[in-house]
C-alpha cells in the first residue's frame, strides 16, 4: 500500500520536467484519454495510503520505539527525549505495545503523566499519560515506572519483535545475504498523435 505514494511524486517530476508527447492508452486510460475503473482504484489506493501514513505518524509520536541493546548479557531498553527518532518534552517508560492485526510486540515509551493521547483538554483523567492504553504491557521483571529495562537473554528470547523489528530483521539476520525477488512493473503503451 505505502508504494502507491511514490506514484504522484513520480507523477510530479515527470509533469515538471518532460512534455507530454501524446495519450496513455492501457490500465488506466482508455484510447480517448478517460480514466479507467483501474485508475480510480489506483487513486482511492493513494489516498488509502496517505492515511496510513498520517496514522503512522501520529503513532509515532504517541508511542515513540525504545532505544535499545544487545549482548550476550542480555537486553536492555531505555526511553529518552530522543529515542525513536522523536524530540519532545517527556521521557516515557519502557512497554511492549501490540497492534490489532500484528503479530508480536515491540518496544515503545510511554508517557506517564498527564491526560491520555488526543485528550488534552480532558480534566477527568487520572494523570497517568497513556498508561492504561490496553493495546501495552509491562516488560515482566522491570520496574513499571523505570526508564529503562534489562532483560536476560533467555527473558528476551520470549519477547517477539520487543524492538520493533520485524522478524527477518531481527539483530541475528541483519547483514544477512538473502536475496529479495525483484519487483516488477506493468508496463503500458503510448500513442503518438
Amino acid at each position: 500500500m505505502l508504494a502507491m505514494l511514490a506514484v504522484p511524486s513520480w507523477l510530479s517530476f515527470y509533469g515538471d520536467n518532460y512534455e507530454p508527447v501524446g495519450k496513455l492508452v492501457g490500465r488506466f486510460y482508455d484510447e480517448n484519454g478517460a480514466p479507467t475503473e483501474a485508475l480510480r482504484q489506483a487513486e482511492a489506493a493513494i489516498e488509502e495510503a496517505l492515511k496510513f501514513q498520517a496514522e503512522s505518524e501520529q503513532r509515532k509520536q504517541q508511542f515513540p520505539l525504545c532505544n535499545s541493546e544487545w549482548s550476550s548479557k542480555g537486553s536492555r531498553f531505555w526511553c529518552s527525549r530522543q529515542s525513536g527518532g522523536v524530540s519532545r518534552d517527556w521521557t516515557g517508560v519502557p512497554r511492549k505495545l501490540y497492534q490489532p492485526g500484528s503479530r508480536g510486540s515491540r518496544c515503545v515509551c510511554v508517557r506517564t503523566t498527564g491526560p491520555p493521547w488526543g485528550q488534552p483538554d480532558s480534566a477527568e483523567h487520572d494523570d497517568r499519560g497513556d498508561l492504561d492504553n490496553p493495546h501495552l504491557e509491562e516488560y515482566s521483571g522491570c520496574h513499571p515506572l523505570g526508564q529503562q529495562c534489562v532483560l536476560a537473554p533467555d527473558e528476551f528470547a520470549a519477547v517477539p519483535d520487543s524492538a520493533g523489528y520485524r522478524k527477518e530483521d531481527s539483530p541475528i539476520n541483519i547483514g544477512s545475504t538473502k536475496k529479495k525477488k525483484p519487483n516488477t512493473a506493468l508496463a503500458s503503451t503510448i500513442v503518438t498523435g
